[in-house]
């Protein structure tokens, strides 16, 4: 009835099968269930991660996600927030949504996620950490980072799904600026790990395809002056903000 794409480096958590369960049971109509996740390392230590975290907060504001079929569109527009190896899927239904797209490699779940819902299924979350997810040098996302396929592919598939007939104005604009916004900060991870060649390709594509506004471009350019050491006192910064956020951020939205 259910079942799940585990990758080799990654691990359930004891209560992810009946938790999950209990979820798609009580959603009949949901395509797919995701939860959230802890990050582990090579080491199989628990890390903060800024992107999961900022994620998390930004799209989670209940403990039981079951947006409306428009709502879940658009809200992905914003950026693909559902952890893939995290999902449960319905075999009845994800039968009918299709196979993932063989002409994608970084994107194809989040362009799956799109399908679902463009067939008129829906996708249900819960906020508990069912799952735990290894980051490290080797991850597909960030090789494809290095080579700029990755963003390339986030575009083609941010511009299908607009174009599909469920996206809002605002949605489509701020989709756009959360990809301008991504290449932003991995421009200055890249600064802070001294590669100034790829940081420079990143500048070229936020500029050249992704068409951002010239004070964006003007501030990738400032930040690649200010060198390696100023990089990581940025990131340093924004890794306290964001974890200020995290604390804080819930209590916002339960008010």
């Amino acid at each position: 009835e259910y079942f799940t794409l585990l990758h080799c480096d990654d691990a359930y958590e004891p209560d992810y099968l009946t938790s999950m369960i209990e979820l798609m049971d009580k959603y009949p109509t949901a395509a797919i269930g995701h939860c959230c996740v802890s990050i582990i390392s090579e080491f199989d230590e628990v890390k903060f991660s800024v992107i999961d975290s900022y994620k998390e907060v930004n799209f989670f504001p209940t403990e039981v996600l079951a947006r409306s079929i428009v709502d879940e569109f658009n809200t992905l527009l914003r950026g693909s927030y559902i952890n893939c190896p995290s999902v449960i899927y319905r075999s009845s239904l994800a039968k009918k949504v299709g196979k993932f797209s063989s002409e994608l490699h970084q994107t194809l779940d989040w362009d799956y996620w799109f399908r679902v819902l463009i067939g008129g299924y829906h996708i249900v979350g819960l906020r508990q950490r069912l799952f735990r997810y290894r980051r490290h040098s080797s991850n597909a996302s960030v090789i494809n980072s290095k080579n700029l396929k990755r963003y390339s592919e986030e575009l083609g598939t941010f511009t299908w799904a607009a174009d599909q007939g469920l996206a809002k104005e605002k949605d489509i604009s701020r989709g756009k600026a959360g990809l301008e916004n991504i290449v932003l900060y991995e421009l200055v991870v890249s600064l802070s790990r001294n590669d100034i060649a790829l940081s420079e390709q990143k500048i070229e594509f936020l500029e050249s395809v992704l068409c951002a506004p010239e004070y964006k471009v003007r501030l990738l350019k400032c930040v690649q002056h200010i060198g390696q050491w100023g990089a990581k006192v940025i990131l340093r910064l924004f890794q306290i903000y964001i974890r200020f956020w995290v604390i804080f951020a819930p209590a916002k939205k339960y008010l």
